[in-house]
């Protein structure tokens, strides 16, 4: 998939004011509760903005195949990773092209998509909460049932908390799952398919498309937001900023880490043991690393195990030579 270095056609829908969300559900990416960081930016910020290196310009690291396959047999689990370090265009891959669910990690994105068309300016607008759209994960929107919140809180509410009301009101901002494709594949993702808002999307089966990409995609289209030029300067250090702050990726990116580095990521979880993760990560003044980790178990009732998806990390960065 080509790696675009210019922002997108500009999307010229118009929110109302006051939106109706229909939904209602078991939420589905659970989060502890974490600080406020609206209007605030993302703390020690990774050196590169700039468009990165194609990874078709640079020596792919060579497959280590026993070692994923061995991540695999070792949490009975399916594995899909995809990881491009910015300073040079190396990539990891494993099953990087293969379809996943993609679960709650597509609240990234849609915050993307949601700023593009917004921009910093537009999150105070208000947006009412009706008590129908209320789900069962809403630990900020649930509270304000029956009033307004600034679109600006419904984004943080959805990427720092992983509250489902506000992102199925970003959804219903950017034009629904169509709307949300198309601005996807203006930065070049005509891979992932939208098809279902919040929980339903987390009712996932292996044999279906709907509400699945693939690491690479997933990976390609977060770098375009975070460090490429897909957004504007203040909207991309305001996603940096409320992805920082998430706190539902604690155990799985971050716990794989070496000392010292930051991570700015999206989870997500779902049937069939699920468990993903993605986003950037960085060591303090130096290049990113984009990575996406998805995972999957066989039975619909399967629990994931956290442990995976950050060792699936750890080795990546050890292949990419930058665990130190």
């Amino acid at each position: 998939m080509p790696r675009p270095s210019l922002r997108p056609r500009a999307l010229v829908a118009c929110c109302a004011v006051t939106l109706a969300v229909a939904g209602c559900g078991a939420g589905s990416d659970a989060a502890a509760p974490a600080p406020a960081v609206l209007g605030s930016a993302a703390s020690s910020a990774p050196a590169t903005t700039a468009p990165f290196p194609e990874a078709a310009d640079a020596d792919p690291v060579p497959a280590d195949t026993a070692a994923w396959e061995g991540l695999e047999e070792e949490f009975d689990a399916r594995l899909g990773l995809y990881a491009l370090d910015t300073a040079t265009g190396r990539e990891v891959v494993w099953r990087a092209d293969e379809r996943f669910a993609h679960a709650s990690t597509i609240k990234a994105p849609l915050a993307a998509a949601a700023l593009d068309l917004l921009k910093v300016t537009g999150l105070r607008s208000e947006v009412r909460v009706a008590y129908s759209d209320v789900l069962d994960h809403a630990p900020v929107t649930g509270p304000r049932a029956g009033r307004t919140m600034p679109l600006g809180d419904v984004i943080e509410a959805s990427l720092v908390e992983g509250d489902n009301t506000a992102a199925n009101i970003l959804l219903e901002v950017v034009g629904g799952p169509d709307g949300l494709e198309e601005t996807l594949a203006a930065v070049g993702d005509e891979t992932t398919d939208v098809s279902r808002p919040e929980p339903a999307l987390a009712d996932w089966d292996p044999d279906e498309e709907r509400d699945t990409s693939t690491p690479r995609a997933l990976a390609t289209t977060v770098a375009s937001y975070t460090v490429g030029e897909a957004l504007e300067a203040p909207e991309r250090d305001r996603l940096m900023a409320w992805l920082a702050a998430s706190r539902t990726g604690d155990t799985l990116i971050r716990a794989g880490l070496p000392g010292g580095w930051q991570a700015a990521t999206r989870s997500g979880t779902g049937s069939h043991g699920v468990r993903n993760d993605i986003g950037v990560v960085w060591p303090e003044g130096g290049d990113p690393v984009v990575l996406a980790v998805l995972s999957h178990r066989v039975d619909a009732g399967d629990e994931a195990d956290d442990r995976l998806v950050a060792q699936a990390a750890g080795a990546a960065l050890s292949a990419l030579g930058r665990a130190d």
